[in-house]
């Protein structure tokens, strides 16, 4: 990877979710994805910003705040794609409907 900061990539649907975000909600997801493409994804995990799923992609849950959740691709070393942005309680209803 190089010095530059990663190149972020936001889904359709993630564009959707957003526009139903309030504007201290949107700051909120803007900047932990602009401080994830300045520090790296090698720093964002050790500092358990991110998690990589356990699946055989490269699919990582980047913890927003409390509430903020984002699936995200990485596959290309220089960019990052969101590709879903939901709510905690949404992904605990998710992780329980596939145990």
């Amino acid at each position: 990877m190089s010095d530059r900061p990663l190149q972020i990539t936001l889904h359709k649907r993630v564009q959707s979710a957003l526009d139903a975000l309030s504007s201290q909600e949107k700051q909120t997801v803007s900047q932990t994805l602009m401080n994830l493409a300045n520090s790296g994804i090698e720093t964002a995990i050790s500092a358990n910003i991110i998690k990589k799923l356990k699946i055989d992609e490269p699919l990582y849950l980047l913890l927003i705040n409390p509430n903020w959740r984002a699936i995200l691709n990485m596959d290309n070393p220089d960019e990052i794609k969101v590709l879903d942005l939901m709510t905690h309680d949404r992904l605990e209803i998710f992780a329980a409907a596939n145990s």
